[in-house]
């Protein structure tokens, strides 16, 4: 079940935790994230670091991060995995299902 009314994002906060923390160890940016709505180390994420996170999510997710206003989000004081998910839901055009990511070993 979706915590969101998008038709084009599904994804539960366990769901969208379990896939940010993957790209964050996946690709060496940090420790996992343990609580959505806990303040993200942004400001310790350096600017390639940046670039391959939002890259994977706009890949997932088909974002076009020209049309986000991605520094203000990282900028603000207390930016929360939350808020991340919620811009997601709000410009996400498709979605990879949840389960199709498992097929990927994604989260399994």
């Amino acid at each position: 079940m979706s915590d969101t009314d998008s038709p084009t994002f599904t994804y539960s906060d366990d769901e969208f935790m379990c896939v940010f923390n993957h790209i964050l160890t996946n690709e060496k940016i940090a420790e996992p994230v343990v609580d959505i709505d806990a303040t993200l180390p942004s400001a310790e994420y350096d600017s390639l670091e940046l670039v391959m996170l939002f890259g994977w999510l706009a890949e997932m997710f088909n974002i076009n991060f020209d049309l986000v206003d991605v520094d203000t989000l990282l900028n603000t004081k207390d930016v929360t995995l939350r808020k991340l998910k919620d811009m997601v839901a709000d410009t996400a055009t498709t979605n990879l299902n949840f389960s199709d990511l498992e097929s990927y070993n994604i989260c399994r």
